[in-house]
């Protein structure tokens, strides 16, 4: 563990891997053609925000909440696929996700359709799991709740910005792709 004290890069801003990927995947798009799934968007929205701003609370919730967090949206994107061939938005929006041959997805297929994703958001819990593992409770404490996250920043490594670049370039292929085919 760290010491108490301000952090080695304290004051520097930076764009931390974790609020890369939240400002990536988390921001409500409108799609004329298909309404429901903006809607569903759009209502989530408001709820996975607070929920985040819970994390702040102490160390102990920043840690349960960030994983809970991993798991959860892992398990919408890869369990619900797996399990039901589509998430509630592919529900709604009446797409489901199966084989070429039209058979439904398997665990195996959908672990490998949400791979990048899940790659890059691994990288990234992991470096912030790191960085909370330097921050003493009574540092983590003593700091404005706003900076919390700020403090958890500033202690990933410089190159980390490049798993945000990364998310954000595979959202924009994913819109691409989306609107190409």
């Amino acid at each position: 563990m760290r010491a108490n004290g301000p952090a080695p890069n304290a004051g520097k801003k930076r764009w931390g891997p974790i609020a890369a990927v939240a400002s990536s995947v988390s921001t409500p798009v409108f799609c004329p053609e298909s309404f429901p799934l903006s809607l569903i968007s759009f209502l989530s929205y408001p709820p996975a925000q607070l929920f985040l701003l819970t994390r702040n609370y102490s160390l102990t919730h920043f840690l349960v909440v960030t994983l809970v967090g991993f798991l959860f949206y892992r398990f919408y994107h890869i369990g619900c696929v797996a399990l039901w061939g589509q998430t509630p938005g592919k529900m709604a929006a009446k797409i489901k996700v199966m084989k070429v041959d039209g058979s439904p997805a398997t665990w195996l297929n959908a672990l490998l359709r949400n791979s990048v994703e899940t790659l890059l958001a691994f990288l990234a819990l992991y470096l912030e799991m790191r960085a909370l593992s330097l921050v003493s409770p009574a540092t983590f404490a003593a700091t404005d709740i706003s900076k919390r996250l700020d403090l958890i920043n500033t202690l990933v490594p410089e190159w980390a910005g490049g798993i945000g670049l990364a998310t954000q370039a595979f959202v924009l292929s994913e819109f691409v792709v989306l609107f190409l085919n």
